[in-house]
């Protein structure tokens, strides 16, 4: 299973306790109205210092937080001598389907032998 295995579970935290009583309160309703409404009125005012942050706290609630993505290059720069044999067969694959995935190395073997 891919991911963080501790995804979804909430560890016991004391603010976490504790909001969650308070919002569990009659009052609650008008008072996360109140709240909205102020991070509303903060990202609507252009001239407050925060109006960038509160719209961005509405965003991300809203359409969820943008995903995180990461663009790496990575040079292999070993010589076809240095390569072991399921990594060429790897790349022969690689060029004959014009897919480019790579396989993760045998650490544990060394280079393959030549039959």
């Amino acid at each position: 299973m891919a991911g963080n295995k501790n995804s979804g579970k909430r560890k016991d935290k004391a603010f976490h306790t504790a909001i969650m009583l308070e919002i569990g309160s009659a009052e609650s309703g008008r008072d996360l109205r109140a709240i909205a409404r102020n991070v509303m009125d903060v990202a609507l005012d252009k001239t407050h210092k925060d109006m960038l942050a509160a719209a961005s706290f509405i965003a991300d609630r809203v359409d969820g937080k943008p995903v995180a993505t990461v663009d790496m290059n990575l040079n292999d720069n070993r010589t076809v001598e240095e390569l072991p044999d399921s990594d060429l067969v790897a790349i022969l694959r690689e060029e004959s389907s014009g897919a480019r995935v790579a396989e993760a190395p045998d650490s544990a073997a060394g280079p393959d032998s030549v039959h």
